[in-house]
Parts: structure tokens; sequence; C-alpha cells
């Protein structure tokens, strides 16, 4: 089997995991970190990405770019671990019957050093309270800067779904920055 990437040919498998690892690793780790805020995690989770998308070359089909389908595994892995640590919290939130004892960020804990640190951190803060596939959407929209279109091709969904995770999720952000004192227009 052959594999190519923009008409570049690989005989061999290892040789194109290599070539896409050189070509879109760094893209898609700092995808994660911004999705999952932690480094660590990101990097596993990086790398499950990949391994993946290894395991599957030999059922991809070329139907979709294979940034975007590097990006959908890659969507598919944030969620499944966003969902794996929401069950590990409520298990122990329910050990603890008391959630007097648990802290929840807020205002104090933002820096007051730069406006524009703020205003990032207000919106990870904002973005945590948010469900793993409209934060992913928000995310890649914000901080990667994608298009609608590839936005819905990566998660497979609608573009009208996307545009109404965003739309829901935006003015949910502005509410929050509202709340921190920066009316924005």
């Amino acid at each position: 089997m052959k594999y190519v990437d923009n008409d570049i040919n690989f005989e061999n498998k290892d040789q194109f995991l290599e070539h896409i690892i050189d070509k879109y690793y760094g893209e898609v780790l700092m995808f994660i970190i911004k999705s999952v805020r932690d480094s660590a995690d990101a990097e596993d989770l990086a790398q499950e990405t990949f391994f993946s998308f290894y395991d599957s070359l030999d059922r991809f089909r070329y139907e979709a770019s294979i940034k975007n389908y590097i990006y959908r595994i890659a969507v598919n892995k944030i969620i499944n671990h966003e969902n794996k640590k929401k069950r590990e919290k409520n298990k122990i939130i329910s050990f603890f019957t008391s959630r007097k004892n648990m802290e929840i960020h807020g205002k104090n804990d933002l820096s007051n050093s730069l406006e524009k640190k703020e205003l990032r951190d207000i919106i990870k803060i904002s973005l945590d309270k948010f469900p793993p596939k409209q934060r992913v959407i928000l995310s890649m929209r914000l901080f990667r800067d994608l298009k609608i279109r590839e936005i819905a091709e990566i998660i497979q969904t609608s573009e009208g779904n996307v545009k109404a995770q965003l739309s829901t999720g935006l003015k949910k952000i502005q509410e929050a920055l509202k709340e921190y004192g920066y009316g924005l227009q």
C-alpha cells in the first residue's frame, strides 16, 4: 500500500508516520495543550493521537485531509480524556460529603499584572465550565482560528451545529467577562 501526503509517496508506513509527525505534531500538541490546559496530559494525548492515526492508516480513505483526520482523532482523545477526568472528579466529590472544602478558582486567582493575561485567564476559566465538545469547538475557533467548515469536518457535525455551539459559547464568555468588569460591545 502507498501512503500519500501532498503528492509525496511513501512505500513504508513507518516513514510516512515519521513525515506526518514532523509535519503536524507541534501544531496538534499546541491545540491539545490549549484544550486540556495541562502539558503532561497534552503530551500523552498527542502521542495517543498519532498512535491511533498509525493504527488506522490502512483504513484511511483520503476523503478528508490528513490534517483534519488527525485533528478529528485529537478531538476524540480530548473528549474522552475530559469525560474520564469528570468521572474521576465526581468520584472524589461523592467521597467528600461536604462541598465546602472544595475551592472554586475565580476572580482572586487572576493575575493583575497584565490586562491581556487577565482576559486570557478569564476565558480559560470560562472554558472550563463548558462541556468537552463545546470547549473543543471554541478552542479550535479562538486559538487555532479554524474555519467553521473545518471544525464541522473534524468534529463530524453540521456547520449549523458548530455555529450554534460557537454562538452560545461566545455569549457565555462575554457574560463572564462582564462579571469581571470587561464590558464588550
